[in-house]
């Protein structure tokens, strides 16, 4: 649900590293990585799993605020 806060590079990447478990350095083979250094390879994976902490956070602190509410009375 959160990975819509990323960016199409971020989303790729983040695809590439966690669900596929590739090194830095494979992925700095593939499209749109190639050629990009393993050293910024790692400063990107740290930005975005900053900006996935701080959307996990606003998701969760608008789930709470939903869920605390007041229901309204029911109109007679």
């Amino acid at each position: 649900m959160v990975l819509k806060y990323l960016s199409d590079e971020e989303q790729t990447l983040y695809y590439l590293k966690e669900e596929l478990g590739l090194t830095y350095k494979e992925i700095s083979r593939i499209k749109p990585f190639k050629g990009v250094k393993v050293d910024t390879l790692k400063k990107r994976r740290q930005y975005y799993i900053q900006k996935l902490i701080d959307a996990l956070e606003m998701e969760s602190y608008t789930f709470q605020c939903i869920k605390a509410k007041p229901k309204m009375p029911d109109k007679q």
